[in-house]
């Protein structure tokens, strides 16, 4: 009589090991390998180039936030309005708290805001042909000569871009004659 661990045994010696099955058996282990080394190179590239590209974006965030805003003395709002509807080519009206301009197109005093209004200030940036990008919380504008206008805000992006738009206009206006 048998015991269990005769049968287990007579089991194993009864397993016979074909030679073309082995081989098979290995090449496949050996192509599967290859493939999770391939896997494993390719993740490690990807790796590397998100790692390279959040540098990139930390270098840039950190230019961009170690920047000086403005050279020279800071100007207030209505001097910036001012070298900015100059800058436009735009007649101004400065009466108290309203800041009015004669558009070319016309024919009376608007209310003109482009440190509150997003209209105003896109209107601005294309009549002067600015170069915007956006980005990071706020905006930098590149201007001909090279010199760049950037201003951050978190928690109002909206408000930093009309306020890099209006400061590069104020650069041009103070250039103009």
């Amino acid at each position: 009589m048998a015991t269990m661990k005769d049968t287990t045994m007579q089991h194993v010696t009864d397993v016979t090991i074909v030679p073309e099955a082995t081989a098979e058996f290995i090449a496949g282990l050996l192509e599967r390998i290859e493939q999770l080394e391939s896997d494993l190179a390719t993740a490690e590239q990807d790796s590397r180039q998100k790692q390279a590209r959040i540098d990139r974006l930390e270098q840039a965030l950190k230019a961009m936030t170690t920047a000086p805003k403005t050279e020279g003395a800071m100007m207030s709002d209505r001097e910036l309005l001012e070298l900015a509807a100059k800058a436009a080519g735009y007649k101004v009206y400065n009466g108290g708290k309203l800041f009015r301009i004669w558009k070319d197109s016309n024919v009376e005093w608007v209310d003109w805001r482009p440190l509150k209004d997003d209209g105003d200030a896109l209107r601005l940036a294309i009549k002067l042909e600015m170069d915007v990008s956006f980005g990071l919380g706020g905006a930098v504008i590149e201007q001909s000569h090279g010199k760049k206008i950037r201003e951050l805000d978190d928690k109002d992006p909206y408000a930093a871009t009309r306020l890099a738009i209006v400061r590069a206009a104020a650069e041009i206006g103070r250039r103009v004659k």
